[in-house]
């Protein structure tokens, strides 16, 4: 009995450290080929907040090497979480000609259209992308009546909501995933949407898949602005990203204040739904919003950009 006891003492001394050595070793390997891809995904959260309550809970109790490894990974997993991962920018003022858009993943709209019509009233969008949205033929008609919103298009498990008319232009051919997009006539020109959803699996290479939409980015004719949302099932700091982040900037990076991570509810943890924008895009603000609705928080940015852009890209300091 009291060589169990005694075992039971040292597992919880010692599983802190191994827990918290694995998640920098995820962190450092990133992507890597299972086994070691689920090291990755040992959320910097979770370790920062059970680090803490550890070094809150057992400092006084704790022998002196314990404690310096543990507060030692504790301060790594916040710097991650506060310094890494989160922007702090300030708000910006928007002129009056900024669109107020939004990308929500609904959770295959399980509450239905009315609850999750009557949350997004509150916010006052001009454009809104829904992700995982059962198809609703009276959608169109409930949408004008909750939203003021008269244009609305349904097609792949997402839908588009807008104060502006828009056409669709297809299916973009992206693996494991559902892509297409629209031109949105804007009063300040036009912008074209691509909206993506990938298929949501943990060892799924996410590389090909950012690759083809990439390709898809360089080559169409037309160089509008170009505003990319969706819920892309990829880390914000994965490397499959990389080529991506040469063609387009994160809106919550250049816009963003605060806790950086969309899912689950109650405690997101993962950075996966994102908005993406071309250099001819000025992003004045981008927040999460959560809802009991969904197991993820929606993304609402303001941005604005002139006709005359459109053909000279200018840069924008972060």
């Amino acid at each position: 009995m009291k060589l169990l006891s005694a075992t039971l003492r040292t597992s919880r001394r010692i599983v802190f450290p191994v827990v918290g050595l694995l998640w920098i070793l995820g962190w450092y390997l990133g992507e890597a080929q299972r086994p070691w891809l689920w090291l990755y995904y040992i959320p910097a959260p979770f370790i920062a907040a059970w680090g803490t309550i550890d070094l809150i809970l057992r400092m006084h109790r704790a022998g002196r090497l314990r404690s310096i490894a543990t507060l030692a990974i504790t301060l790594l997993a916040l710097t991650k979480v506060f310094v890494l991962d989160s922007r702090w920018n300030r708000p910006k003022p928007a002129p009056a000609t900024a669109i107020r858009a939004g990308h929500w993943n609904v959770a295959h709209t399980i509450f239905g259209y009315d609850a999750i019509l009557q949350e997004l009233a509150q916010d006052n969008l001009d454009l809104v992308v829904l992700v995982e949205a059962r198809f609703a033929k009276d959608l169109p008609e409930r949408v004008e009546r909750a939203l003021g919103l008269p244009y609305v298009f349904q097609d792949q498990g997402m839908a588009v909501l807008s104060r502006y008319p828009f056409e669709p232009q297809g299916t973009i051919s992206i693996p494991h995933s559902r892509s297409w997009w629209a031109r949105v006539d804007t009063p300040s020109g036009p912008l074209d949407l691509v909206m993506l959803d990938v298929l949501s699996h943990p060892a799924l290479a996410r590389g090909p898949i950012l690759g083809a939409m990439v390709n898809w980015i360089r080559e169409r004719p037309e160089k509008h602005p170009l505003l990319l949302v969706g819920d892309f099932n990829t880390l914000r700091d994965s490397h499959a990203l990389d080529s991506l982040r040469k063609e387009m900037r994160h809106a919550y990076e250049i816009g963003g204040r605060g806790w950086p991570y969309s899912w689950p509810l109650p405690i997101p943890v993962y950075s996966i739904d994102h908005a993406w924008v071309s250099s001819n895009i000025t992003v004045y603000s981008y927040q999460l919003r959560s809802s009991a609705l969904s197991d993820h928080l929606r993304q609402e940015l303001t941005l604005s950009f002139s006709s005359a852009t459109n053909d000279t890209p200018t840069s924008e300091t972060d």
